[in-house]
C-alpha cells in the first residue's frame, strides 16, 4: 500500500491507516459497542487550523523554528506534502465507546 510506505518514510513511523469500518471492528474486537462516532478531514500542518486550535503563540513559534532550523523545515513540509497528497485517504475519527456492563 503506496499511502503506508509514504507515512513510514516520512513520519519514520510504521503505521497503517484505518477506515471508520476498520476502527469500529477493532473496537467490537476489543467487546467494546461504539455509540456515538464522527469524521473528518485531516488538517494537520495547517497554519490557519494551528492558530485556531493552538493558538497565535504556538503558530508563531512554529513558524520561527521552522525558519532556524532546516532540518525540521525539510521534514515538517515533506509531512505535509504526504497529508496534502493522500489528503483524500487520510482523515480524524472520534469514536465513544462502552464496555458491556458485566452482569
Amino acid at each position: 500500500m503506496a499511502i503506508c510506505r509514504e507515512l513510514a518514510t516520512t513520519l519514520c513511523v510504521n503505521t497503517t491507516p484505518l477506515s471508520e469500518a476498520g476502527w469500529q471492528a477493532a473496537y467490537g474486537a476489543a467487546n467494546l459497542t461504539v455509540q456515538q462516532h464522527q469524521t473528518g478531514p485531516m488538517a494537520l500542518l495547517n497554519p490557519l487550523r494551528i492558530g485556531q486550535e493552538e493558538g497565535l503563540a504556538t503558530l508563531l513559534s512554529l513558524g520561527w523554528n521552522l525558519l532556524v532550523h532546516p532540518i525540521m523545515r525539510q521534514r515538517v513540509l515533506a509531512m505535509r506534502q504526504v497529508f496534502t497528497e493522500y489528503g483524500s485517504d487520510l482523515g480524524y475519527i472520534i469514536l465513544r465507546a462502552e464496555k458491556p456492563t458485566q452482569v
